[in-house]
């Protein structure tokens, strides 16, 4: 059995533009740099599979990690790319993503 030192911690992340996100268990967090100053956002993982007993079945399991993992990535380059834009820009809407 590993000691608690040994274990490996349940993080990953992406880049994104002028930061990165890192997502751990229950929290996801985005870290942007715009003209010197970064700032932090950070926002819980609620998991999709608590919606439904349908969820938690091994390949469907897998399938909603997929799309809840990338619905992050997606929200997490939204904030990035709004964060970089002028102060008086329309902030990129979810349709111009789409």
């Amino acid at each position: 059995m590993s000691s608690p030192e040994q274990r490996d911690a349940a993080v990953g992340g992406q880049a994104v533009l002028e930061g990165v996100m890192m997502r751990g268990v229950s929290t996801w967090a985005v870290a942007t740099r715009k003209d010197g100053v970064t700032t932090v956002e950070s926002h819980p993982v609620v998991s999709w599979v608590t919606r439904s007993p349908v969820l938690r079945w091994p390949v469907i399991r897998g399938v909603v990690a997929l799309a809840q993992s990338m619905a992050i990535g997606f929200k997490a380059l939204e904030i990035s790319a709004n964060a970089q834009e002028p102060e008086d820009a329309k902030p990129i809407s979810k349709p111009v993503w789409a």
